[in-house]
């Protein structure tokens, strides 16, 4: 003032202002969640607030960014320290909690199934994200199966962070089994029980039967013979959880007597001449008595034959069998055909014999074929000659009971040796099917005749009856038996076979094996032969082995006739035994 003077002083004093958070509670996160998850806190005063995890193993925070780093819940709190014009805020918490992820779980191994071994089988498992630790249960339990069934397969995640399940059917399947049961040799009557050599792959114990009581008995796989005749002797496995039931498997046992009851029949002559069929026929009834047999009488012989209208004499069929059996007390039944017979400057004589079983399966126990010549063993100045047809009828008749007594003694047969090259087949093929440690069920079907001999078909079917017959790898049928089944079910074949044709054969012959042919040329005189053979398979009917066979009498001679063989059942003898030694060694 213009007129005055004075001053005063003193302080004054500006309180910090407070400040408020306003924090919101925080949304659950999920373990895994990339997405970027921020902290919105807001304070009164404006300032920018910062932030805190209690649980850093849960999530941590920089700035007002979060990043999970696993599952559970952590305390999240938002602080303000205040400044020059604020006072710190209250801190604000919030509990933030992390789920555990979701984890995509595949089961493998579910979509086919297996087959049961014995070994556990476990189902495969696939996460994403990969690695992660998976329980499985099967039906509930932990252990994986090795038994055949169908099981629940559960699988569960267990990890901190992630979580998931699925869920198949795992299946296994019964295994299949196969019965091994090797062919049964020709028993006796009076030889003791014996054990039946059957083995099921699987291990477990096959059961068998027997078809014919009267004929043998079975306990467990022991067979106590009880008479002769034939019986099917059948293994089973019937199978359990873990095997499937085994296909059966039959075996023909065969017992013989020592003095057997044997009906001969009337001898078949196929060689288109005049022959003494009488004489002959005495002479095989007059060795078999030698033998010890009991030969039917021919009166009653007779009787039957009338009263079951049997004409046909080349073969027996099953019911003829059976009914010779329990009508007549027949225990087998010889058969035989004159193949040729010449009775001429050099006489040339054929036999085909054999014995068959009676009762329900007929069996061939017995096969021979003796084919001579007078000039066959001729001698220094031909003193061997024989020029006689009884003299060699004679001879015939001894080599055939020689080969019976042998089979009746139990002893090998003489070994046959290899045959010439020369009789072999002259064009082979083979789709490899034979095993030598199995027997095979074959049939014969009488061969398509293209020559000019009409029965020539009839006698190369017989030849390959006895050969195979004669190799312990072949059972062979009855040709009686082949011929009433073609007759029952109206069966032709002209030419050659088609596979429907062998489909046919096989589902009412009923065996392994199925060979047909064709006679291309037979002469008897010139001694010359051609044929083609196949043998089919029931597996896919179709052929396993065929061949072309062309071969004369003079074919291996090597010097002055040596060698020569003079006849043609004897050239279709070797040329048989040839086929069959090269279906079964190669």
């Amino acid at each position: 003032e213009a007129n005055y003077e004075g001053s005063v002083s003193g302080t004054m004093m500006i309180a910090k202002a407070p400040q408020t958070i306003t924090f919101n509670a925080l949304a659950a996160r999920t373990y895994g969640d990339e997405t970027p998850y921020l902290l919105f806190a807001s304070v009164s005063s404006g300032l920018t607030p910062s932030y805190m995890s209690s649980n850093p193993a849960v999530a941590v925070v920089n700035g007002n960014q979060v990043t999970t780093r696993g599952t559970g819940t952590t305390t999240m709190t938002a602080m303000q320290a205040g400044d020059r014009n604020h006072l710190p805020a209250d801190p604000v918490p919030q509990v933030l909690t992390v789920k555990r992820g979701s984890a995509w779980v595949a089961l493998g191994g579910l979509d086919s199934f297996y087959i049961y071994d014995g070994r556990p089988k476990r189902a495969l498992v696939t996460t994403s994200p990969e690695g992660l630790n998976v329980s499985i249960t099967y039906n509930g339990g932990s252990a994986a199966p090795a038994d055949a069934g169908r099981y629940r397969v559960s699988a569960t995640v267990r990890d901190p962070n992630y979580e998931g399940t699925a869920s198949g059917m795992l299946t296994i399947k019964a295994a299949s089994q196969e019965i091994q049961f090797p062919a049964l040799k020709i028993r006796t009557v009076g030889e003791g029980p014996f054990d039946i050599p059957v083995f099921v792959s699987s291990g477990l114990a096959a059961s068998c039967t027997s078809s014919d009581p009267s004929v043998a008995t079975v306990t467990g796989n022991t067979v106590t013979i009880t008479g002769p005749g034939t019986a099917t002797i059948t293994a089973n496995q019937t199978g359990n959880r873990n095997y499937q039931s085994a296909e059966p498997v039959n075996r023909l046992l065969v017992v013989r007597s020592k003095q057997p009851h044997v009906v001969v029949f009337p001898i078949e002559n196929l060689s288109g001449r005049p022959a003494p069929l009488n004489e002959i026929r005495q002479a095989v009834i007059e060795g078999l008595a030698h033998q010890g047999a009991a030969v039917l009488d021919d009166g009653e012989m007779q009787q039957f034959m009338a009263r079951h209208r049997v004409r046909y004499t080349g073969g027996v069929d099953t019911v003829t069998a059976k009914a010779w059996k329990d009508e007549a007390g027949m225990e087998a039944v010889f058969i035989a055909s004159l193949d040729q017979y010449e009775d001429s400057e050099v006489p040339k004589i054929a036999l085909t014999c054999r014995l068959v079983t009676t009762g329900d399966t007929p069996y061939i126990l017995w096969m021979e074929n003796v084919d001579l010549s007078g000039d066959d063993s001729p001698g220094l100045f031909g003193v061997g000659l024989i020029d006689k047809i009884t003299k060699l009828q004679e001879k015939a008749i001894r080599q055939v009971f020689a080969s019976l007594a042998t089979f009746y003694a139990d002893k090998p047969a003489p070994d046959r040796g290899a045959v010439a090259g020369a009789f072999g087949p002259k064009a082979s093929h083979e789709n490899s099917f034979f095993a030598s440690d199995r027997t095979y069920t074959v049939a014969v079907m009488p061969f398509y005749n293209r020559s000019k001999s009409s029965r020539a078909g009839e006698v190369l079917a017989l030849r390959f009856v006895s050969q195979l017959v004669k190799n312990k790898a072949f059972q062979v049928m009855e040709p009686g038996v082949v011929r009433q089944k073609l007759l029952n079910y109206r069966m032709i074949m002209i030419d050659g076979p088609s596979k429907a044709d062998m489909k046919s054969f096989f589902i009412n012959l009923e065996t392994d094996l199925i060979v047909v042919g064709r006679i291309l040329d037979y002469e008897e005189g010139k001694v010359k032969m051609e044929f083609d053979v196949q043998v089919y398979g029931r597996n896919n009917s179709s052929a396993v082995w065929s061949s072309w066979s062309y071969s004369r009498g003079n074919e291996a001679v090597v010097v002055f006739d040596w060698k020569r063989v003079n006849s043609a059942g004897a050239l279709a003898s070797k040329m048989v035994q040839s086929i069959v030694q090269d279906i079964t060694t190669r």
